[in-house]
């Protein structure tokens, strides 16, 4: 997904607190809430983690995501077809229907657009799978179904915006832990759920640097860095993965490790998504 739309300023969205940073001395709650005025310490969240250099988390939970990924297209190992039943794929006022024979478990919604035109790859942003289901552009089909592409310029953006704001969320959380030296301790958590209704998007951090409030300057780095992913066309890769590799690829950061269960429950099932935007998983 091309994320080229004009993005608000990581200074602005200071302004208006849609990012929320703290000290990291500041924890979160068990509850999941936080009391501005009530903070209190909670060690347990960073007592055991083990340092390692930021890099070296990178590399580790790539390397994770790679075997995971590798282990599970392996178990595809014949080709089955489908039938993909792309409606109105122009958006024009007539109703039309291109039924397309795709692979199970290979193809994607993307590869879907790429038999048709190359405007439905370049302008989808998310799709949405027998009229309910919303189902990423480069997340492999598993039946049967029809498909809708949505984009920015339909009727009822909604559910686009959400993906595009997510998205940048996704993004903003990799800014952020590339932005400081190895040797400051960053924790991206986002406990608890950003509420994106405003339209704006947010990562929370714990940031081990005593009483540091962001100059503008360190702002606008922020936003010269976010500003050039945007420019780089990346991918965003989809992994369903087993709560167990979860918490390995997590366990240097005790804050996301701790949600991983309550993920897993809301789920229903012992499974979590991990995104990951270049060398960026979350």
């Amino acid at each position: 997904m091309k994320l080229k739309s004009s993005l608000y300023s990581i200074e602005c969205l200071s302004r208006h607190q849609s990012i929320r940073c703290y000290r990291f001395g500041s924890r979160v709650k068990k509850e999941g809430f936080y009391y501005p005025n009530e903070y209190q310490m909670n060690d347990k969240f960073m007592a055991n983690d083990h340092k390692m250099s930021a890099q070296e988390l990178r590399l580790k939970r790539n390397k994770l995501f790679d075997n995971e990924l590798k282990r599970q297209s392996e178990l595809v190992t014949r080709i089955e077809k489908i039938t993909v039943s792309v409606v109105n794929p122009f958006g024009a006022e007539d109703i039309q229907t291109i039924d397309l024979m795709m692979n199970r478990f290979l193809s994607t919604p993307r590869h879907c657009g790429q038999h048709i035109h190359q405007l439905i790859t370049e302008r989808s942003v998310v799709a949405l799978i027998d009229g309910k289901t919303f189902w990423d552009i480069n997340r492999p089909l598993v039946s049967d179904c029809s498909l809708q592409f949505k984009h920015f310029k339909e009727a009822n953006p909604h559910f686009v915006n959400k993906t595009f704001w997510r998205s940048c969320s996704l993004m903003l959380g990799s800014v952020i832990e590339k932005a400081f030296k190895d040797n400051i301790e960053v924790k991206l958590h986002s406990w608890p759920k950003p509420d994106i209704n405003s339209g704006s998007f947010v990562y929370d951090v714990c940031v081990d640097l005593k009483d540091w409030v962001p100059r503008s300057e360190e702002l606008r780095v922020l936003t010269a860095m976010l500003q050039k992913m945007t420019l780089e066309d990346i991918p965003f890769e989809r992994l369903d993965a087993n709560k167990e590799l979860a918490k390995q690829m997590f366990e240097h950061n005790s804050i996301k490790r701790e949600q991983i269960d309550s993920i897993a429950k809301t789920n229903g099932s012992d499974s979590v998504t991990l995104y990951r935007v270049k060398d960026h998983i979350d």
